[in-house]
């Protein structure tokens, strides 16, 4: 059976009372936090741009998938509108150029951005949070908590 307490790092056990006087009584601890946010800010940059590149990669693979699956059927005798994949493709770029490819992409891409985001930066937290110390790494019961944390995130998103 797993263990969650023997996942957790000792640091979640203290108080937030104790966390901020620790912070005022010792300058290195603020300059932790700082570097604290900056690795949030580094996730949220990393998961927006990670989103969108996944979406301009896969975006013209769903959009000739559609143009596949939505044909009609054709009349008996006749070929069908599109002989396959690239056929489509060609098909797609000589009728509306290379920008038919990403026809429908602006919603998609706000949204898988940002469930992106949220899913690197709470990810990146919840390591952070089950360290035993900076740097370390972890186990595989804590990458398991990890990305279970930031399954359970993005499921609001969705």
């Amino acid at each position: 059976m797993l263990d969650f307490h023997a996942l957790l790092s000792p640091n979640l056990n203290k108080s937030a009372k104790q966390s901020i006087e620790e912070t005022n009584r010792d300058p290195s601890q603020s300059k932790l936090l700082w570097e604290q946010m900056g690795d949030v800010a580094k996730d949220l940059a990393a998961g927006t741009v990670g989103g969108a590149a996944q979406l301009v990669v896969g975006h013209p693979f769903d959009t000739i998938k559609v143009k596949l699956q939505s044909q009609p059927t054709p009349p008996p005798g006749q070929p069908p509108k599109f002989a396959g994949a690239m056929d489509a493709v060609k098909q797609t770029i000589s009728a509306e150029g290379p920008r038919g490819l990403y026809k429908g992409m602006g919603a998609p891409l706000a949204t898988v951005a940002a469930f992106n985001a949220v899913l690197f930066t709470v990810r990146g937290q919840m390591e952070a949070l089950l360290r035993s110390e900076p740097g370390a790494a972890l186990t595989v019961g804590q990458q398991v908590v990890a990305g279970a944390g930031a399954g359970v995130a993005v499921s609001f998103l969705a």
